[in-house]
């Protein structure tokens, strides 16, 4: 079925709506400002119901006298108030009868609606309702009237000028230009659903064609450079700005290749923040509850790639507080793509598909956010099975059924050729390579290029990383001392657990560098214990099994030179036990869990491809 069209954006003014904003104005300002208790109750919800049929226009519209007699029905009208309020609005086609009144009637309307108005019984509450809509589109009306209209002495209201007659009506520049609209770019996105490219193209083409902004560079700014190396143009400050304009300036910002700080990226943060601000208040924008979110939706990203991964939570939580459960915003979409995949790189793999399938999260999607909630779903398969050894499982059904999406090898699995395009990440891969092959020392001067561009940039995630893989490679040189101190210095960031991967191979690291610092004494076997058993039970969660052996069998050596044969005898017995699980994991072609839950993401995209 095709969605039903747009509302119109037209709207002509009619006798009889002059008639209801005189009622209006009669209840909610006159009587509810200055005599709030006057009315009685019910005859007060009378008229309510009839303000609410007449605006809603479910019926034919009464007249004036109609009106009036229908007021006048009301439960206790005989009292004195609802008597006196029948008699001042008998007076309104006296009182509209030249064009000073019938204007100064007009220019109380926003009394009604203006959010400055901040007086008690200003009828605030009508703002965003049924009535505060309709006062307004009459009062924008009225300001489109033409001017021979304004001056024109009406001897009765009733005789008001219908605007069907266009050539009354002096159109504003505004309303000349065509201004741009959405079915081309929802033409396109069908064609690009179905695979018809001509659709596609040819659509898009229109989309673009349109006219979107008074300046020449609406959308210019948001198209990537045409120079090779080139970097993104950012967008200035201007009256007219959208201020989402601002804020996908960040998505330009955080791009490792750019080279800048992430403090940029939260200045102009901030600065899309209070453009909105002053977009609704000041420039009287619409208001899009979606775009009153993204905001924090986009801090929460940049926090992670700051670090600080608690921060990020809270911009999340803030998300997912305030909007809407089954929708399909794009912001609650990412923050719970993006808590999912980090509840998986916690080794909660069964928890972070559990999230995802929850209906809340899909029923309401389209299906561009479907392959992108999809794409989730595949890559916490594939870190997991990386991380398991499962690379027969990889190959032989994940591979062969992975989304529509970015996929990145390289941080799954190593030795593969296609770079990441990071100046941080793409050395640290290629040194941890080196490690395997034992060849790490040769690779000290990128990774110290690396350390200086995640520390300058802001991005202490891939900077603690990087140092402890720099203080690993240092140990083949001899520098005991210097490894240790240096992942001393980092520790208080990574034993709160915030990365477990990162802190098993810190804790890892350490105690291999506490052995060599104290020339495997006692005290120094003692020391690195409690860091070996950190990262054992770290690696034991993520279900890391190379890793997680070679930590037990130096848990069991070290258990072995302190004389504690029990507990060697304990960490052989779980060394051996990895052992065979990882060596099914490596026979294993498919888990029925996981070839269940790729069925049901399958279930998924059918029933909201035919919704």
């Amino acid at each position: 079925m095709s969605d039903p069209p747009p509302p119109t954006t037209s709207h002509i003014l009619r006798p009889h709506h002059v008639n209801l904003l005189n009622l209006f104005l009669l209840t909610f300002l006159e009587f509810e400002r200055t005599q709030p208790d006057a009315l009685p109750p019910p005859f007060f919800a009378h008229i309510y119901r009839v303000l609410l049929r007449e605006t809603a226009e479910v019926t034919e519209p009464k007249g004036y006298t109609a009106l009036a007699a229908e007021i006048k029905k009301g439960p206790l009208g005989d009292l004195p108030a609802s008597k006196d309020f029948n008699s001042k609005f008998a007076l309104t086609p006296f009182r509209l009868s030249t064009t000073k009144e019938f204007t100064e009637m007009f220019e109380r309307l926003p009394l009604l609606y203006d959010e400055k108005d901040e007086e008690e019984g200003s009828g605030k509450f009508i703002r965003r309702s049924l009535f505060g809509y309709f006062c307004r589109r009459c009062f924008l009306s009225f300001c489109k009237l033409s001017f021979t209209v304004r001056n024109l002495a009406l001897p009765h209201a009733k005789y008001l000028v219908n605007q069907n007659q266009d050539y009354q009506i002096h159109k504003t520049s505004l309303d000349k230009k065509p201004l741009a609209t959405g079915e081309a770019y929802a033409a396109f996105e069908k064609g690009l659903a179905v695979g018809d490219e001509n659709i596609a193209t040819e659509n898009l083409r229109r989309f673009f064609e349109q006219h979107f902004h008074q300046g020449s560079d609406s959308l210019l700014h948001r198209l990537p450079p045409t120079e090779r190396g080139a970097k993104p143009i950012l967008n200035d400050i201007q009256p007219d700005l959208h201020p989402l304009e601002v804020l996908f300036d960040v998505q330009k910002l955080v791009q490792i290749s750019n080279q800048q700080p992430l403090s940029a990226s939260f200045e102009k943060i901030v600065q899309a923040t209070g453009l909105y601000d002053h977009w609704l208040d000041v420039q009287r924008g619409a208001f899009v509850e979606a775009e009153q979110w993204g905001q924090h939706a986009v801090q929460s990203v940049v926090w992670n790639m700051h670090g600080s991964i608690q921060l990020a939570q809270v911009e999340e939580n803030i998300v997912t507080a305030f909007t809407e459960v089954g929708g399909d915003d794009n912001n609650r979409l990412i923050v719970n793509l993006n808590r999912a995949y980090h509840r998986a790189r916690q080794g909660k793999y069964e928890d972070a598909i559990a999230i995802l399938l929850e209906p809340d999260v899909w029923c309401g999607l389209t299906l561009t956010q479907y392959h992108n909630w999809a794409n989730k779903i595949w890559h916490i398969f594939a870190l997991r099975a990386s991380r398991r050894g499962q690379e027969r499982q990889f190959s032989d059904f994940l591979k062969q059924r992975r989304p529509h999406g970015v996929y990145r090898a390289r941080e799954y699995w190593f030795w593969s050729p296609t770079p990441l395009g990071s100046m941080v990440r793409d050395p640290i891969y290629e040194a941890m390579q080196m490690r395997h092959a034992d060849q790490a020392h040769a690779w000290v001067e990128p990774l110290l290029k690396a350390l200086w561009h995640a520390e300058f940039q802001g991005r202490y995630g891939l900077y603690r990383t990087a140092l402890v893989i720099l203080a690993d490679v240092g140990l083949e040189f001899g520098m005991t001392q210097w490894c240790r101190r240096i992942i001393d210095e980092i520790m208080p960031q990574v034993i709160s657990g915030a990365e477990l991967e990162q802190r098993a191979l810190a804790c890892f690291t350490l105690a291999r560098c506490i052995i060599a610092s104290g020339d495997s004494s006692p005290e120094a076997l003692r020391e690195c214990l409690p860091y070996l058993s950190m990262a054992e039970a770290d690696y034991a969660t993520l279900e890391i099994l190379r890793s997680l052996q070679d930590v037990q069998y130096l848990l069991s050596v070290v258990y072995h030179n302190l004389g504690m044969t029990a507990e060697r005898d304990e960490a052989a017995v779980r060394h051996l036990r990895t052992e065979e699980e990882r060596k099914k994991a490596a026979t294993t072609i498919l888990e029925p869990w996981v070839l269940e839950v790729w069925e049901l993401v399958g279930d998924v995209g059918a029933a909201l491809a035919a919704r």
